[in-house]
């Protein structure tokens, strides 16, 4: 990503299956070690069009970019779920669990968790362990495995709200949708339902979508310009803000 994505390229979760596996190293994978350090979530993934995975953050005001290695080929999906926790569908159906190996040089390394999940659409981050999907048949499912391990258990099944498309999450409980007309809404879960907040009409054009914090994503539009959006205040607007372009490199954000 230069800027090449701007500023160096400026910038940078089934089908009900059973989803327990055997924890193995995943073929073919990389396991550089990245250039990230501390503990900011003010971050997400991105997997470039030369297939490597990159991490982008802000700590300082500016997004930076981290390197964490080629090789990322087979991907369909990814979804942060922390800074030392990344989620990948691969091409095959099959769901992978990243982890940062803090033992073994701070390498990065997958592990298998189950297959079935080829009628995904959309995986979200809702904090470590947790995460949402969307189906092709617009049906929403949340999992969770307790202790941050591989054992994930469906804790949520529903009608996609709204007739979301994508989405992206916003940590446990709440999420923000995007539905076949553009149209965009926040989603908290107030049971035994969810309740809607309209955001506005005009999303039609949000190529992909990644959670930063619960108040802040970002979206890749079709035009290869990303925007940064930001809630003003827990239940204010949200205020768009332009990162800029060059985004068109980015395959998949997470």
């Amino acid at each position: 990503m230069r800027v090449r994505m701007v500023f160096a390229a400026l910038l940078m979760v089934a089908a009900g299956v059973g989803l327990a596996g055997p924890a193995v190293a995943a073929p073919e994978r990389p396991t550089v070690t990245p250039a990230m350090t501390g503990n900011d979530y003010n971050g997400f993934y991105v997997i470039r069009q030369n297939y490597e995975l990159v991490y982008w953050d802000k700590p300082y005001g500016t997004y930076q970019s981290h390197l964490i290695g080629p090789g990322w080929q087979g991907t369909r999906l990814i979804a942060g779920l922390s800074t030392d926790q990344l989620l990948q569908v691969r091409d095959d159906g099959t769901l992978w669990d990243w982890k940062k190996d803090y033992t073994d040089n701070d390498r990065w390394k997958g592990y298998f968790v189950g297959g079935g999940w080829g009628d995904v659409t959309q995986i979200t981050g809702l904090g470590p362990g947790s995460f949402m999907a969307l189906t092709s048949g617009g049906i929403l499912k949340q999992y969770y495995a307790p202790g941050n391990q591989l054992n994930y258990a469906q804790t949520g099944y529903w009608v996609s709200p709204g007739g979301s498309v994508k989405i992206t999450g916003r940590g446990q409980g709440s999420f923000f949708g995007i539905n076949g007309t553009g149209g965009a809404y926040t989603y908290a879960w107030n049971a035994p339902s969810w309740t809607s907040t309209y955001v506005g009409p005009g999303w039609g054009n949000a190529r992909l979508l990644a959670s930063v914090t619960p108040f802040r994503f970002v979206v890749a539009r079709d035009d290869g310009v990303l925007v940064e959006w930001n809630q003003i205040g827990v239940f204010g607007p949200w205020q768009g803000t332009t990162i800029g372009g060059g985004w068109n490199d980015a395959r998949l954000l997470g």
